[in-house]
């Protein structure tokens, strides 16, 4: 794959998040003391600076956020391949692969 086919896949994977959306579902006790199941909830979890930081979205929000991470997991693999490129263009044609004794 060549870069200008790369870039043009990055702009196609715009926009994009980081992380992943979990559904919460939380179990609390009516009046009756019957147990009542709450939710669903949306969280959307990633990890900043060895951070996790966590936020609620909305539910009517939830599929377009979504389809934003799983763009943004096709966004990582994107640079992925840059980096591969990167650093097989750094390579010197004279560097030895493996030191041999």
């Amino acid at each position: 794959m060549q870069l200008p086919q790369l870039f043009a896949e990055i702009a196609a994977s715009l926009p994009a998040r980081r992380g992943r959306l979990f559904k919460q579902y939380f179990t609390r006790t009516a009046a009756d003391g019957s147990p009542r199941r709450t939710g669903p909830y949306y969280v959307l979890t990633r990890s900043v600076n060895g951070k996790t930081v966590s936020e609620r979205v909305r539910a009517e929000d939830a599929p377009r956020v979504q389809a934003e991470v799983d763009r943004g997991k096709r966004l990582a693999s994107l640079f992925e391949k840059i980096w591969a490129m990167a650093e097989g263009a750094a390579r010197q044609p004279g560097d030895p692969k493996k030191k041999r004794r």
